[in-house]
């Protein structure tokens, strides 16, 4: 996935291509976002 965003980014925006790079969440940070996630759920009371 991480690899064909790269192709389409370049493809589409290369000027921007060149100055960003990509990133994926490592295990950790998928645990924080899915803990803030479920804190914002609304009460099923």
């Amino acid at each position: 996935m991480l690899d064909k965003a790269l192709e389409v980014l370049s493809r589409e925006f290369p000027e921007l291509a060149r100055t960003m790079t990509l990133h994926l969440p490592d295990e950790a940070s998928k645990r924080v976002g899915q803990s803030i996630a479920a804190a914002s759920l609304p009460s099923t009371r």
